[in-house]
This record gives C-alpha cells, structure tokens and sequence, in this order.
C-alpha cells in the first residue's frame, strides 16, 4: 500500500491510498490536540524578563546585565505554567505567602475557577483532550482578565485570579463566565 499525506488542521494525518477524507480526518482527531504547541506568549514572557530584571538590578547593582537576564529567566519560567500560560501552582504560593507575611498588598478580590469537567473528559477521552480544555480556559481567562487582574493555575483544574480592583474584578469574572459559555468550555 502507498501513503500520502494530508493536511488537517495544520497536522500532517498519514493517509492510506483510497481512504476515505472522513476516516483520515478521525483518525487525526484520535491522536487528540497537538501537545507541543506552548500557549506561553513569548512577547508577554520577554516583557516579564525584562521587569524582573529590572527589579533585580536595583537590589543587586553589583551583577551584570547578562547574570541578571539570566536570573530574571529562571524565575519568570520556574513561576510559569506552560501548560496553560498561566502563573504556576509555585508563583499563587508565594504570592499568598508574601500577602501574610505582609511583603505584598492583598488583591482587591479573588475568583476561583474550577473546572471539574476537565476531570469527566480526562475519564473519558484522555488526558490530550482535557489538556486542551485546560488550555482554552486558561487563554479566556487570561483575556478577561488582562491587566485588571493575575490568573494562576493553583492546582490540577483549579485556576485564581487576583483583581487589582475588586468593582473591575466583579464585572471582568461576569464577563468570563458568559465567554466560557459561549466557548462551551
């Protein structure tokens, strides 16, 4: 038998010669979304860099540009989920640990979001499915959330955000609420 290729949805999908689109197209929806796609904006993450280093310049004059990049880096990404795009499980504990110990101001408000169908889909259909539902939650909530506020993956399908003002903050979680459900996330 010879094989050619096919393009579905920006994925190569093997085709055997004679099959069917519609059975090529199935089986690419079997393998599930494409894991290595990185939701991570690098622009956003540079933008990070580049405040953190700048933030590590003032406390340690006495290192170089590059040694503090360097730094900036490893923290930025040790806080980063890169499943999701989101602040990590690690950067939400710090930053509860910085609120009681009085380092950091509290937010204005919190939302919790928990995306308990994650789990029924995991069950269901497997972990690249729920990885992509995690995924697409994480973008909406980012979107919404902007600038007014910070949103962390605080556990498996648990995500929170910090709003900067707790008015903003009411209206911007209204606003993710309808687009998850427009989204049918």
């Amino acid at each position: 038998q010879t094989q050619a290729v096919r393009a579905t949805e920006g994925q190569a999908t093997p085709a055997v010669e004679g099959e069917a689109p519609a059975v090529a197209d199935r089986r690419a929806e079997s393998r599930g979304p494409d894991r290595r796609q990185s939701p991570v904006d690098p622009e956003d993450l540079a933008l990070r860099v580049e405040e953190r280093t700048a933030e590590l310049k003032a406390k340690k004059p006495q290192h170089t540009d590059d040694a503090l990049r360097d730094i900036a880096q490893a923290q930025i990404e040790g806080e980063t989920d890169f499943r999701t795009g989101t602040r990590n499980q690690n950067a939400y504990e710090k930053r509860m640990a910085d609120i009681e110990s009085g380092d950091a101001p509290a937010p204005a408000a919190a939302s919790e979001v928990d995306a308990k169908a994650a789990g029924l889909t995991n069950n269901k259909f497997g972990k690249h499915y729920t990885d992509a539902i995690l995924r697409n939650m994480a973008r909406v909530l980012m979107q919404v959330a902007g600038k007014a506020g910070t949103v962390f993956r605080s556990g498996g399908d648990e995500f929170v955000i910090h709003w900067n003002d707790a008015r903003e903050g009411a209206r911007l979680h209204k606003e993710f609420a309808s687009r998850l459900q427009e989204a049918h996330v």
